[in-house]
């Protein structure tokens, strides 16, 4: 179901009422908040008419899209998932899903970061400074790397090793 409003655009919700998405100005792009109607299009899409045009809402797809809007700075050079967590890599550091505003909000690594790796019950960032490790609730630096760490690279055969490739340099952990 969509519910709309005048003043903070719609909220999406399920049968029981339960909010599976807001739909608005300053989280998701939309052009204003001001929603006059509601359609649902054949292919279970949403078109809003708002005080001044309209807006088409791709419910109906896996897709999902964040953009600037939701926190996004910088080039992303890599995603990865920690707990159902969304994190992303990029020119301005490590931000983290925030799921209950739909921003990505810097965890406090900001280091250019090159590539996220899941290790066991923690997540893994390569970066210009050296190795991050990542939890849900903190992050520590545990290599220092001089030339920087573009790529993290877990041996499939044996899981205690890793590979970390730098900028001249290819170094093996145990």
């Amino acid at each position: 179901y969509a519910l709309g409003s005048i003043k903070n655009g719609v909220l999406l919700v399920d049968n029981t009422f339960t909010p599976i998405n807001h739909i608005n100005y300053s989280q998701s792009g939309l052009q204003e908040d001001a929603v006059k109607y509601i359609y649902l299009d054949y292919a279970g899409n949403i078109w809003l008419a708002l005080n001044k045009g309209l807006s088409h809402v791709q419910t109906n797809t896996p897709l999902k899209h964040w953009n600037k809007i939701n926190g996004i700075r910088g080039t992303i050079e890599s995603v990865a998932k920690l707990n159902s967590t969304i994190y992303i890599a990029s020119d301005k550091g490590v931000n983290k899903l925030n799921t209950t505003t739909n921003i990505f909000e810097p965890i406090g690594i900001t280091d250019v970061s090159w590539d996220l790796m899941p290790y066991n019950d923690l997540l893994l960032a390569a970066t210009n400074a050296g190795i991050y490790e990542i939890t849900a609730s903190s992050f520590q630096k545990i290599f220092d790397i001089s030339d920087a760490a573009y790529k993290i690279f877990i041996n499939p055969t044996n899981k205690e090793q890793l590979f970390i490739a730098g900028e001249n340099s290819l170094m093996l952990v145990k």
